[in-house]
């Protein structure tokens, strides 16, 4: 019985309970989020750009008037 004990000791020590699995899981759930939010701010500071036709409508115009 003794063996038996050490046995599943043994192999039960690199496991991990399920509340450590959900705390690590929800700690990257958070950095991610802080990802994200990093990102969409970065691309709400940055000017648009023009789209094609715009930039194509436009050239017409002067092509035009000239």
């Amino acid at each position: 019985m003794k063996w038996k004990t050490k046995a599943q000791a043994f192999l039960n020590r690199g496991k991990k309970s399920a509340e450590d699995v959900i705390n690590q899981q929800q700690k990257q759930i958070e950095q991610l989020q802080e990802q994200m939010a990093a990102i969409l701010a970065m691309s709400a500071e940055k000017p648009k750009r023009k789209s094609k036709d715009a930039t194509q409508t436009e050239t017409e115009a002067v092509e035009s008037e000239e």
